[in-house]
């Protein structure tokens, strides 16, 4: 309601508290993956309101990629726990997807690369493991579009040609099959 509201101060405070409580509480519980999914959660908020573009932001960039590492971290540790949890998977492909979307200047976009194509990965696992999720087709269209457009930016022209066509083919999928609905 902050964020639609347009205080965006009072929205990354909520956030950063809501992360102190979940550290402290994932820290009393290391072994706990539900607290731990928690606060990988909070933390991706945080770095939403830091610097994520599709949010409204004070452009905190460096700030922001510290939560999003975090957010990944905590993903491939939960992986880890359990490699088949569709769900923890879901949430390291969002995180890598998030963490590749943060902007620095002047630094090599080849990790940005590296993520969405991990992403992708994921993703389309989870894709082949459940065709008709909407869940995993979406982010999946948006990794595309984003691994695209960074090999447009490195000059890689024929290669951001086909992410792209794999985004518009996937979207395209999707809006055939649920037209009218704007929620993906």
């Amino acid at each position: 309601l902050l964020h639609r509201a347009g205080d965006r101060e009072q929205v990354l405070q909520e956030a950063l508290d809501s992360a102190s409580i979940r550290e402290g509480v994932s820290s009393r519980h290391p072994n706990d993956v539900f607290r731990r999914r928690l606060l990988l959660i909070a933390y991706g908020h945080v770095g939403d309101q830091l610097g994520a573009p599709p949010v409204a932001h004070p452009g905190d960039s460096e700030r922001s990629k510290e939560y999003f590492d975090k957010c990944v971290s905590i993903a491939r540790g939960i992986v880890q726990t359990d490699p088949q949890d569709r769900t923890a998977r879901y949430d390291l492909a969002n995180s890598l997807l998030r963490w590749g979307n943060i902007s620095l200047p002047g630094v090599d976009p080849a990790p940005s690369l590296a993520a969405w194509r991990e992403s992708v990965a994921i993703l389309e696992s989870l894709v082949a493991e459940n065709p008709q999720a909407i869940r995993y087709r979406t982010p999946l269209a948006l990794a595309y579009q984003y691994t695209g457009l960074c090999l447009r930016d490195m000059g890689r022209a024929e290669e951001a040609i086909g992410e792209l066509g794999r985004s518009v083919a996937l979207s395209d999928t999707m809006v055939a099959a649920h037209p009218g609905d704007i929620n993906f």
